[in-house]
Order: structure tokens, then sequence, then C-alpha cells
């Protein structure tokens, strides 16, 4: 390679490494909310015409229904979700799009949008937990007396009912349940208006963008908003933790299910043959 080769090579190979794109365009939903938000607030302090900032939501919604539809196209040359979505509302609405930035920081502005879309997701979670709760609850409730054996270090111990057994799991995942709370609560708090990290110039109506982005408080520092970011981890480790107890839940199954156990039989639709032992009967999804 010559040395300019070399230098497209390597300026493509760092814009390639530094796109968050690939990843970020996931919460391409929570970013148009909050911009569409965030431009009446700009309404509201005289930066942009009330004719301005319907034009503005307008393009956000088109934009909006574009990638819902498979339209949008994707550059990864613009790095990220917010350039990629400013960029095409440019193309929309030309350079009014511009007071959509007016006071507001990709780091306020991401701090916000994936504490919105994590908190959607925790609430999915949350109902995946309940619906299975509700499962655990109907077999204990229908198998109810039936007496097995509890096993210490896989050795029989004492006699119990297989309601108390699984009525166990219920006890974990209602744990599971308020940790996912108590992690919502702790990410339940409006970064946006804290800027790059010294806050904003601008007289931003927070309580307005609160309300606006189902957030039920405002940050108290700016440099902390912007910058930490443990409420991932916390969720990470709420997470972990749940898998943990689905994967005892499912170990037990698998024993269960298994010839030196037979207590169970599982149904056709989640357990797999082997190739070469057809008569097995694996539990897995097909």
């Amino acid at each position: 390679m010559d040395n300019n080769t070399d230098k497209v090579f390597s300026k493509n190979l760092f814009s390639n490494f530094s796109s968050s794109i690939s990843f970020d365009k996931r919460i391409y939903k929570e970013d148009i909310e909050l911009s569409i938000a965030y431009s009446k607030v700009l309404e509201k302090i005289g930066i942009s015409t009330s004719e301005e900032q319907k034009k503005i939501e307008e393009g956000l919604a088109l934009i909006n229904k574009e990638i819902e539809a498979g339209k949008f196209k994707w550059r990864d040359d613009l790095e990220d979700i917010h350039m990629n979505i400013e960029s095409r509302l440019h193309d929309l609405v030309g350079d009014i799009a511009g007071k959509i930035h007016t006071g507001k920081s990709r780091n306020d502005q991401v701090a916000t949008s994936l504490r919105m879309y994590l908190k959607t997701r925790i609430d999915n979670i949350q109902d995946l937990i309940r619906n299975l709760e509700i499962e655990v609850v109907n077999k204990a409730d229908i198998n109810f007396g039936i007496i097995m054996p509890s096993y210490t270090h896989l050795q029989k111990a004492q006699p119990i009912l297989l309601s108390h057994h699984l009525m166990a799991y219920f006890e974990m995942l209602e744990r599971d349940i308020s940790r996912f709370s108590e992690c919502k609560n702790r990410m339940d708090e409006l970064i946006l208006g804290s800027g790059a990290v010294a806050g904003s110039f601008y007289d931003i109506d927070r309580d307005f963008l609160a309300k606006e982005l189902g957030f039920s408080r405002i940050n108290k520092n700016s440099i902390d908003g912007v910058s930490d970011r443990d409420f991932i981890l916390d969720l990470a480790n709420c997470i972990t933790t749940s898998m943990m107890h689905l994967t005892r839940l499912s170990e037990e199954l698998i024993l269960w299910s298994s010839e030196e156990f037979n207590f169970i039989n599982l149904p056709d639709n989640v357990v797999t043959t082997s190739s070469k032992m057809p008569q097995k009967r694996n539990p897995g999804y097909p």
C-alpha cells in the first residue's frame, strides 16, 4: 500500500472502531421523544418559533416512521444515533434543525435517552418475570399435596411438598422484581439540561422535560449526571442474579426429567434428540 492508501485505511478503521451506531440505534425511539420534548422547551424560551417547533416535531415523527418501516438509511460515518437523526432532520426541515442542539450536548442527551430506554426494558423484564411467577403458582396449586424428596448434594434429604419446592422459586423471582424496581428508581432522574458537564446557559425548563419524558425527579449534579454509568452496572447485576435463579430452575427441570430421577416428562416442543442416539430427549429448544 502507498501512504495515501494507508491513511484512508487507517481512517476507515478508526472510524468503524469509534462508531456506535450499530449498537445505539436501538434507542432511536427514546432519542426522538427526547428531541421532541426539547424542541418544546426551546419554543418556550423563544429559541424557536411555534412554526419551527411544529416542523421539527413533524420531521422527527417522520424519521421515527422511516426507522420503524426499515427505510431509514443509517450512516456509519455519522458515528451514533444522535447524529444520524439530526442529519436526517436537517434534510427534512433545513437549517432550523440545528436549533434542536441549542444548549444541549450529546453527553446529557445520551445519558437521558439511555435511562429512558433501560427503564422501559426493566418494565418488560418485570412483566416476563411476573408471567413466570403466575405459572409457578399455578403449578404449585395444581400439584398441591404431592410429596417428593428434597436433596442436598444430590443426596436424598427430607420429604417435602412439590408445591413448597416450586414456591421457593416464587420467592426468588419476587426478590428479582424488587431488585429491578430499585434499579429503575435509581436511574429514574432527568439528566437533560446538564449540558456537556457544567449545565446550560439557557433557562431550560427541566421540570417540564422531566414530566414530558417520564422522569420522577431531576439530577442534582451535572458532572455526576453526564459522566456516570453505574445504573447500567446495577441493571447488569440484576439481570445476572435473575439469570442465576432461572438457571437453577432450568437445572432442576433437567434433573427431574432424566431417567435417574424420572419425576417429570417434558413435552416434545422443549426437547431435542441426538443424531447418534435418537432415543434421547435432551431438554432445550429444538
